[in-house]
């Protein structure tokens, strides 16, 4: 029983190493194209249509949560037309509807200007008719927001308030289902992600398995190794599950925040996410990824590379085996002397496919669980490992 648990602590702890590696990965790969930020305005577009979106997107409101455009973000318009990071990555709900009453109003007055300032409606009457007089709107979203509004009128004292409220609550509402895109984009692309990564850093688990389950003393050491990383670690959010930094409500997430993708897609958008906690300097999360999203490409890369190499030597530290394409040709010819000069390339990677293929691809579909998934069942082993019978010490050599 205590070797299936130890076999267990470290498997759980590999996995979760690997998973954070993975999640570092991912949220580079989604902050350098932006895809939180251009999913937040699909759905936005799903919303209330091309063109205002274009004039939402346009408002001065919005612009005022624009970065400012580095070299990287050239490069990548030219190389990914597609992508647009010149877009504002996180809306406030109360930002969003200001913004779109606003140009409701500019388009239902004369000349129908969408940027002429100063036409937000301030009655509840003058918003009806803001919304059924307004120039280029399509009839479904006019449909939608009469239908919001007809029904905030029903009997309320502060009719205007509450009219706002439910069209906040329709914007919540539509960046839910953007969550679910991500979520599944995400999960691809971590998948993605844990093979290249199972696969550069050799991370066989059927070897490590095996390798664990004969060594009675690698097993005891890294047994003790989960233990010591489930003390030290047992409040970071990362692993936990509770995001880095915790998302407020609604769109008031910065989209490009570097969080877990596995921690936070779920409370990315929805309504019911808890409030921003202020950090130690008394600063908003929100506030600090405002902060964040100036550091160039090169910053943003430095940090995760060091934050990767981190996990890279607490994995290697463990001395369990691993197969990276680094020590490929000497493992191969260590074990099949006397291959031909002009022959060992082929050879080697037809071994390396058979013997390592299936636990590099089983190690990345582990890690695609995410590391809090890991993190729960090591602390898990660990426990129950502690209140058995005390191993004996492994017998000298």
């Amino acid at each position: 029983m205590i070797r299936i648990l130890e076999v267990g602590i470290g498997l759980a702890l590999v996995f979760t190493l690997v998973a954070l590696i993975c999640s570092i990965v991912n949220e580079w790969i989604s902050a350098m194209v932006e895809k939180r930020g251009n999913l937040l305005w699909e759905g936005i577009e799903n919303l209330v249509g091309q063109e205002l979106r274009g004039d939402i997107c346009g408002h001065q409101l919005m612009q005022g949560l624009v970065r400012k455009p580095t070299w990287f973000d050239a490069i990548v318009k030219r190389l990914l037309p597609r992508i647009d990071r010149a877009k504002p990555s996180y809306v406030p709900t109360e930002m969003f509807v200001a913004t779109l009453l606003d140009i409701i109003g500019a388009r239902a007055a004369a000349g129908g200007n969408p940027h002429v300032a100063g036409q937000l409606p301030t009655t509840f009457a003058g918003l009806q008719t803001a919304i059924q007089n307004a120039n280029g709107v399509p009839d479904n979203v006019k449909q939608a927001l009469l239908a919001l509004v007809n029904n905030a009128g029903s009997g309320a004292q502060d009719e205007l308030a509450k009219a706002k409220k439910y069209i906040g609550d329709w914007f919540d509402a539509g960046m839910g289902r953007v969550t679910g895109w991500y979520k599944r984009w995400s999960q691809l692309v971590l998948i993605l992600v844990g093979l290249g990564v199972a696969f550069f850093l050799g991370v066989d688990c059927i070897a490590i398995a095996k390798r664990l389950w004969t060594d009675p003393v690698v097993r005891e050491r890294v047994a003790e190794a989960g233990k010591e990383f489930v003390e030290e670690n047992g409040d970071d959010p990362r692993l936990i599950g509770g995001g880095t930094p915790t998302a407020p409500k609604a769109s008031d997430v910065p989209l490009t925040s570097d969080m877990d993708t596995n921690l936070t897609t779920d409370t990315l958008l929805t309504s019911d996410a808890p409030e921003t906690p202020p950090t130690e300097a008394g600063t908003s999360a929100a506030e600090e990824q405002t902060v964040a999203e100036t550091e160039t490409a090169e910053e943003l890369a430095k940090e995760k590379l060091k934050e990767i190499q981190i996990f890279q030597n607490q994995l290697e530290a463990l001395s369990l085996p691993l197969f990276p394409m680094t020590g490929l040709r000497e493992e191969y010819k260590s074990r099949h002397k006397g291959v031909e000069a002009d022959a060992w390339l082929p050879r080697m990677f037809g071994w390396w496919l058979s013997h390592h293929l299936f636990g590099f691809v089983l190690t990345s579909f582990a890690a695609s669980l995410g590391a809090p998934f890991w993190f729960d069942l090591l602390n898990r082993f660990v426990n129950l490992r502690n209140t058995g019978k005390k191993p004996e010490e492994p017998a000298k050599p």
